[in-house]
């Protein structure tokens, strides 16, 4: 699963998906930590932390191929999202 433009306009979605469900103690509980690492979000930092929201990449198996995938989840050069925030331009990650 890969973070989209829609998830970055409001400040109020992204604590949403990064917070851990009300009332519980562990931090896996939140919908980013859900995906167990598969949630990427190559390109995209949570300023408070200066980490990315998800993962970078994740390794995927294919099994009918006896291969295993690296795979991102690079977001276009978006500019318009909210403060809490930073999408870092493609070729700067790259580089």
């Amino acid at each position: 699963v890969t973070i989209g433009n829609h998830e970055l306009y409001k400040n109020s979605t992204i604590e949403f998906i990064t917070q851990s469900k009300e009332g519980t103690q562990q931090q896996h509980d939140s919908f980013v930590n859900h995906w167990k690492g598969r949630y990427l979000t190559t390109n995209v930092i949570l300023n408070p932390t200066n980490t990315t929201i998800g993962n970078r990449y994740a390794f995927l198996p294919a099994p009918h191929t006896q291969s295993t995938l690296l795979t991102f989840g690079f977001l276009y050069n978006f500019q318009l999202n909210c403060p809490l925030t930073t999408v870092q331009d493609v070729q700067t990650v790259i580089d």
